[in-house]
């Protein structure tokens, strides 16, 4: 009985090829070795009317270079003893290549105890006899003309692969990547919006500077340099009150640096605000020490205040009016003391009376002391007019024959003094508030006036008699 897988002889009624472990079929006892042919005549179903089946057999034998070299006339050295046909030319036996009958013989005695142990049935039998393994067979398989491993579609999908992980790695390991994602839109981290910022700011592209900057403060917002990139990009781009913001942001993140203040100081000083230059300046000296700011700081002492009217000689009350070119506060003083900030505030006017008066006046600014001022006034104010009885002196009849009533006029501002006793009227003395009443008998009424810088009238008398 010949194995259909492996051609080999085995003993009859065996159930299981002794060589190769594979199924017998029934009633194969005669005759050799099954052929491909003989196993598609059993199997019409798996093959085709029109289909050639030594063609077949053919495809099946082509991979292995021992088959081409029994095709060529020679045996190969691992199958010399297969057999190849002498007739050339003439139709193929059954089987291409026969083993010997000595080989099979020997090969069909097998001793008690030594049997060879039995290969795990297979699911399909095969229609094609497989020959040897040869290890040429395996570096075979890459020269099949229908493709291999390194097939046009496998090197294409390395290639893309490969363009794939250049282009990720460029994109997220680069900083051009990076920066080319931050001028997207893309998701990108703080430092290529940075990075994007300058490179815009570098072509004076204030706007986009600006907006690239303000991106990256939001991711890293403590960066005092990107603070301070925003900031000059929003002083470039025109926008005093944000670039002021951003100054001061980078003060409050590292108040020892000088370079805010500074910026800060004329951004405030094109805008006029020099009270809060002056605040900037001195705090950033305190805080730096730096000596640039120090001689600004001198710079912005404000000058004396101006003053309106000259002093000089005046006949009448004069309202002084002080101002300061740089919005400072000024403090002044009468007495002739040293004016600071523990003195009268300067709001509207100051009034100067009859008499003589020395105004010294000083203005700050945020701290810094200006320079001192004094002017010198004499107010020489005439005396108030003379007050007029009502009626005049004389003598009256007395109404009702009780008395008769009296009244005195003088300038609105002056205070009015009288007696009724024929004594001269004193400060002591009552002040006129309306009308008198003289009753019957003889009076001496003497009245004056007294202006509010002091002075006095000329005396009024006048001689009474009531009757009844």
């Amino acid at each position: 009985m010949f194995c259909t897988q492996c051609g080999k002889k085995n003993q009859d009624n065996a159930k299981f090829c002794a060589f190769c472990g594979y199924r017998l079929p029934a009633g194969n006892t005669e005759g050799g070795p099954p052929t491909p042919l003989d196993e598609a005549a059993e199997k019409p179903d798996e093959l085709t009317d029109n289909q050639d089946t030594s063609a077949q057999e053919q495809r099946v034998f082509r991979r292995s270079p021992s088959n081409r070299t029994a095709a060529s006339g020679q045996v190969p050295p691992s199958h010399a003893h297969y057999a190849r046909p002498a007739t050339t030319g003439a139709q193929l036996p059954p089987s291409r290549y026969v083993r010997s009958a000595d080989t099979q013989d020997k090969r069909a005695q097998v001793a008690p105890g030594d049997e060879i142990p039995l290969r795990p049935p297979q699911s399909t039998p095969s229609r094609v006899r497989q020959l040897p393994y040869d290890e040429d067979d395996e570096d075979d398989e890459y020269d099949d003309d229908e493709g291999g491993f390194f097939s046009p579609l496998v090197i294409a999908s390395l290639m893309v692969l490969v363009a794939a992980l250049a282009c990720g790695g460029w994109l997220f390991l680069t900083g051009s990547g990076r920066m080319w994602r931050a001028s997207m839109g893309m998701n990108a981290p703080a430092s290529a919006y940075w990075s994007l910022g300058d490179r815009f700011a570098a072509q004076s592209q204030t706007e986009s500077a600006v907006r690239a900057y303000e991106t990256a403060l939001r991711l890293d917002e403590n960066n005092f340099e990107g603070t301070l990139k925003l900031a000059k990009a929003l002083e470039l781009h025109g926008n005093a009150e944000r670039s002021m913001r951003a100054y001061r942001k980078c003060i409050s993140l590292n108040d020892k640096n000088p370079e805010p203040y500074r910026r800060l100081a004329q951004v405030l000083a094109r805008e006029g605000r020099e009270a809060e230059r002056a605040q900037v300046l001195q705090e950033g000296v305190a805080k730096t020490g730096d000596s640039s700011l120090g001689d600004q700081v001198s710079s912005l002492a404000p000058p004396a205040p101006k003053i309106n009217p000259a002093p000089g000689y005046y006949t009448e009350q004069v309202s002084v009016v002080l101002s300061s070119s740089m919005g400072s506060r000024i403090y002044y003083t009468l007495d002739g003391s040293k004016p600071d900030e523990s003195s009268k505030v300067f709001q509207n006017y100051i009034l100067l009376g009859d008499g003589e008066h020395t105004l010294r006046t000083v203005a700050y600014l945020a701290g810094i002391v200006g320079q001192e001022a004094a002017y010198a006034y004499n107010i020489d104010l005439p005396p108030p007019a003379a007050p007029v009885l009502n009626p005049s002196a004389g003598a009256y009849t007395a109404r009702n024959g009780e008395s008769i009533t009296l009244t005195i006029t003088a300038d609105a501002d002056a205070v009015i003094l009288y007696t009724t006793d024929g004594t001269a009227p004193t400060a002591d003395s009552p002040r006129y508030a309306g009308p008198i009443t003289l009753p019957i008998g003889r009076h001496t009424v003497i009245t004056g006036t007294v202006s509010p810088s002091g002075k006095t009238s000329e005396l009024v008398r006048a001689e009474y008699t009531v009757k009844k």
